[in-house]
Order: structure tokens, then C-alpha cells, then sequence
């Protein structure tokens, strides 16, 4: 009967450690930075977006470059309807995620930003938007 309590007992210890480890975020980094990335991508708060975006990106993309990106953006592609984080890739000094995301006029796209860590702090160091079926079109015109 001892031995059964055991069991039962390890066997409760072990679903509650598969549970936490199933409920468990994918670390503060990653939430942040997928973060970043929404507020990035709502394309309204540059006040916001400049909070955590590198300095050297900064001067590439001012305020009104970021307005006119996500202006022309709304009238070629229409509103953002899907964003879904297919991989996260690590590096000492950063991290790379990269997401398939979808517009009413463009429903397969590539989404990757690139993130540079400096200590605990995280900023948005890069960022492009790709049309995948224009890639494979290109991709296909090439090897004719």
C-alpha cells in the first residue's frame, strides 16, 4: 500500500512539473520583444516605437518614415489580419523572430525583426517585410 501512495504521489508531482513547463512563457526576452513587435506593427504610436527601437534604426526610420510606411502599407496591403511567430532564433548578443503574417491584399507574407541585447535591455535593431509569393515568383524567373 506504501508503495502505491509513492507512486500515486510521483505520479502527481510529475503532471504538475509537465503542466508548469506547458503553461510556462517563453522567458521575458521573448515576451517583450513580441511585444515590441505588435506595437511595431499597429503602426500608430511612434512615441512608443522610438522607446525601443535601436538609436541607429532610429535615424533610418523617423517618425514620419514610420507614418508613410504604415499609411502606404494600409492602402497597398489593407489591415493586418494575421501574425503568427514561426521561429525565435538566439545569439549571444541578440535575438532574430521571424513570423508569417497576413494582410486583406496579401494574405502570405515574412515578417523578420532583429532584436540586440545589451545587458538586460532589448532594442529593435532591424526589421523587413517580405512578400513570399513574390519571392517564389522571383525565385522561379531566376532559375529559367
Amino acid at each position: 500500500m506504501k508503495i502505491k501512495k509513492q507512486f500515486i504521489m510521483f505520479f502527481v508531482m510529475a503532471l504538475t512539473c509537465v503542466s508548469a513547463v506547458c503553461f510556462a512563457s517563453h522567458g521575458t526576452d521573448l515576451d517583450a520583444e513580441e511585444r515590441y513587435v505588435d506595437q511595431f506593427m499597429a503602426g500608430k504610436d511612434y512615441a512608443k516605437v522610438s522607446a525601443f527601437i535601436d538609436p541607429q534604426l532610429a535615424k533610418n526610420v523617423t517618425r514620419e518614415q514610420y507614418t508613410n510606411l504604415f499609411t502606404k502599407m494600409n492602402q497597398d496591403l489593407g489591415k493586418l489580419v494575421k501574425k503568427e511567430l514561426r521561429a525565435y532564433e538566439l545569439f549571444d548578443d541578440g535575438h532574430v523572430l521571424h513570423y508569417v503574417i497576413g494582410f486583406e491584399k496579401a494574405p502570405v507574407m515574412v515578417l523578420d525583426v532583429v532584436f540586440k541585447k545589451t545587458g538586460d535591455k532589448v532594442s529593435m535593431l532591424n526589421f523587413r517585410i517580405l512578400d513570399a509569393a513574390n519571392n517564389k515568383k522571383q525565385e522561379s524567373k531566376e532559375k529559367k
